[in-house]
């Protein structure tokens, strides 16, 4: 769908023309969906209508004050329904000084997608971008996370203690729903899978949801065993920010620099999750997409809970 260059239009209590009050333009413009602020042709008129929207005066003065799309000089404006569906995009086009082309795109489908496991595609994500996390996380409150996934549940719990910035910062974006409906987009068998950027495109801004937190190390160094969830960061100091990863290699640590906060482990009973997600197949090859699964793998929903 064309790139919406204006907030999405609504009508409510205008009134139309009838058919349309077609004064000069019809014979000037004959059998052509024209207008301008004054009149319109019924072709005009039938095409505004058929996109949802109520011709007026008010609203062709609308169409014509909108910001064009680009250089062309074009103008796109997307109407929704009650449902907040898109019914179509309205496209406009200068015709003659003053004088306005309009036609009614319908809106366009969203391509299917391959969902591992079986499963279907969750409703689209929308992550939002935030200037810090909230402090969600309450003292002496044990807290644990449940994923839900194209390919089962990842029961977790999460180490409060030993990170309680990264753990706040985990809650604070599962409660907001920054998760839902991204995918694991690397999933390395025998070493990680990782998930949480808000595009699925590493590398691709904004890889993150606007914001950093600090790093926190246990003392002893961490460990990065099967089952440890940890945050993924550039490898620079106090640089995580929605990314993390869960290990999934089977026999010892993972061989990662301790450059990585650890802030949750993997239940034992959650384990076939994570084997069925870390031997998804792959796209392969030398790539920027060799370790992006050739089926999406979802996260649905992230729930947390307290004891």
């Amino acid at each position: 769908m064309p790139l919406v260059v204006a907030a999405a239009i609504f009508i409510a209590g205008c009134g139309g023309n009838g058919g349309g009050d077609e004064g000069p333009l019809a014979e000037r413009y004959p059998g052509e969906a024209v207008f301008n602020e004054s009149y319109v042709t019924d072709e005009a008129h039938d095409e505004i209508e058929e996109c949802g929207f109520t011709d007026s005066e008010e609203q062709r003065r609308r169409f014509v004050q909108a910001p064009p799309a680009d250089a062309t000089g074009r103008k796109v404006i997307e109407s929704f329904g009650e449902d907040a569906e898109s019914k179509g995009t309205l496209e406009i086009l200068q015709r003659d000084p003053g004088i306005y082309t309009v036609s009614c795109k319908p809106p366009t489908e969203e391509p299917a997608v391959d969902v591992a496991c079986g499963a279907e595609a969750p409703p689209k994500a929308n992550p939002q971008q935030y200037a810090r996390p909230e402090e969600v996380t309450r003292a002496r409150t044990d807290y644990r996370a449940v994923i839900h996934t194209s390919c089962g549940d990842i029961e977790m719990d999460l180490l409060e203690q030993q990170a309680p910035r990264n753990v706040n910062n985990f809650v604070f974006l599962a409660q907001e729903g920054f998760y839902d409906g991204l995918t694991f987009p690397r999933v390395v068998n025998n070493f990680v899978i990782q998930a949480g950027d808000p595009n699925d495109a590493n590398g691709t801004p904004p890889d993150g949801p606007g914001y950093t937190i600090p790093d926190e190390f246990p003392d002893e160094g961490p460990d990065y065993v099967y089952g440890v969830v940890a945050m993924a960061s550039t490898g620079a100091p106090d640089s995580a920010g929605s990314q993390f990863f869960i290990v999934v290699q089977s026999e010892g640590p993972a061989g990662l620099d301790p450059l990585y906060s650890i802030f949750g482990v993997v239940e034992e009973s959650s384990f076939e999750t994570l084997e069925k997600i870390a031997t998804v197949p792959t796209k392969g090859g030398t790539g920027a997409d060799a370790e992006e699964p050739v089926a999406n793998v979802y996260i649905e929903s992230i729930e947390i809970t307290e004891a």
